[in-house]
């Protein structure tokens, strides 16, 4: 969805999900990581229920350069929800994108992703 404030434009992705029936460990939802909470490492929770939501700002938008900043919550509905947030930079329509996070609560060290995509 994407949303528009101060004449710039933002991306909120929500997700969520619950199995059931076999209880296979490889069939469980993680969350941590760039799907879901930048921040942290990948699969920090794993559970058979999640949610997570994503905000990405874009501060100036164009096709070549683009610097962002993000927020993101999720959890498996076992503890404290993880937060983590931080600056990016996506470059040709977000084919490539630099990212510095850090988790909030439980607090992390300021991690460095870099991350490809399709082109839309």
């Amino acid at each position: 969805m994407r949303v528009r404030a101060f004449r710039r434009t933002g991306t909120i992705t929500l997700r969520g999900g619950t199995a059931r029936g076999d209880g296979l460990p490889q069939l469980a939802f993680r969350v941590g990581g760039p799907a879901t909470v930048r921040g942290y490492d990948y699969g920090v929770r794993v559970a058979r229920d999640f949610w997570s939501a994503q905000l990405d700002y874009a501060i100036n938008r164009s096709p070549v350069f683009s610097p962002v900043v993000f927020a993101d919550i999720g959890d498996t509905f076992t503890g404290d929800a993880l937060i983590g947030g931080g600056i990016g930079i996506s470059l040709v329509n977000g084919l490539l994108r630099f990212n510095l996070s850090k988790g909030f609560n439980p607090v992390t060290a300021v991690r460095f992703d870099l991350a490809f995509a399709a082109a839309r």
